[in-house]
């Protein structure tokens, strides 16, 4: 009998919501972030990046584990149809060629899950064994290495970029998202941990000569755009006349 473990896993947003299910074995669960971090503009990857620039990490959750393969896709086909792929970013509805579970293995599936995702003390202990894992210097060298090994493709990259803004802008016009994010702001500013936490974050980042290099030559490369130029400096100018009005 084979040993060779297979599982089946769960990317979730911050609030345990799914947005994606794959079937995979060793570390492909942690291949994803590499993934986005490359500049890939499927949706999975998409929704990854969007969490990264609002801060937040994805949640990742082993589902089922067997050493039968075929038994683990027919679970990952069997959870995807349990989601619904309307409300993922899968593709396909899992690996083909094999026939859909039944409705009441359906049903199980899906009561089983959002069970899981939505308690609290069951999403503050995977959270808390990924912080964990976070922690080991091994497991962060390793896929720093990985993700540094990388080399986007410009046009992938641009595409990427592009993406990224129409989706920024399509959240900061929701008044509700902006609310939302104004309160997440000022309950951070009102944390003095949180600010401490920053703080010694972004004085690290700073003390790197690799990053202040990457940062200076970004800089130079915006500033080199006589478009931007043009732009930055009419704000900068209609800033100062709206002070002078209120002074």
């Amino acid at each position: 009998m084979s040993t060779t473990r297979f599982y089946v896993y769960v990317l979730a947003r911050p609030d345990g919501t799914p947005f994606y299910v794959g079937k995979g074995q060793k570390a492909r669960v942690f291949d994803h972030e590499r993934e986005a971090a490359s500049g890939c503009t499927c949706d999975k990857c998409l929704v990854i990046r969007g969490l990264w620039e609002q801060g937040e990490q994805m949640q990742r959750h082993i589902n089922f584990a067997t050493s039968d393969e075929q038994e683990a896709f027919t679970h990952e086909r069997t959870l995807i149809a349990s989601y619904g792929r309307e409300n993922l970013t899968n593709l396909t509805d899992g690996a083909p060629g094999l026939s859909g579970a039944s409705p009441a293995s359906r049903l199980k599936l899906s009561q089983s899950g959002k069970k899981r995702f939505s308690d609290p003390i069951e999403r503050a202990k995977r959270s808390k064994a990924a912080k964990e894992q976070w922690a080991d210097p091994v497991a962060r060298a390793r896929l720093t290495a990985s993700l540094r090994a990388v080399k986007p493709d410009p046009a992938v990259t641009a595409a990427r970029r592009a993406n990224l803004s129409r989706d920024n802008r399509r959240r900061w016009q929701d008044a509700t998202y902006r609310s939302r994010m104004v309160e997440v702001a000022k309950k951070q500013a009102a944390n003095p941990e949180e600010r401490a936490k920053r703080s010694a974050a972004m004085k690290a980042r700073w003390s790197d000569p690799d990053f202040r290099a990457k940062m200076h030559e970004a800089m130079k490369a915006r500033w080199s755009d006589p478009e931007l130029r043009k732009a930055n400096g009419k704000r900068i100018s209609d800033g100062w006349a709206k002070r002078k009005r209120t002074d």
